[in-house]
């Protein structure tokens, strides 16, 4: 999977994104975010890596922020947060699994 996400990561356009406000999510509002902007690169990379991920098994575990539904956002953190008007360029992946096993 490592090698079929870098084959696509390698052909797939650049994906920019500006910083517009501040959100809070969780059940409870505790989680403070800045959310990005959902411009097409970002949508489409968003699309392509889920797509990729689910033809490998991928099962989410919520479904529902992915997809149409994707909110793109950066969690603030006490020691550095993104502001609004930054422009973000995603130059890197991460992939997390909150949900092991």
């Amino acid at each position: 999977m490592v090698e079929e996400l870098d084959n696509l990561l390698r052909t797939h356009a650049q994906a920019n994104s500006i910083v517009e406000d501040d959100c809070f999510f969780g059940d409870n509002g505790q989680v403070h975010v800045a959310l990005l902007r959902k411009t097409d690169g970002l949508v489409s990379l968003h699309y392509d890596v889920v797509e990729l991920l689910e033809q490998g098994g991928l099962r989410l575990n919520d479904p529902q922020f992915a997809k149409d539904s994707f909110l793109p956002h950066s969690t603030v953190q006490s020691y550095k947060r993104l502001n609004k008007g930054d422009e973000v360029i995603f130059s890197a992946l991460s992939i997390v699994d909150f949900f092991p096993r």
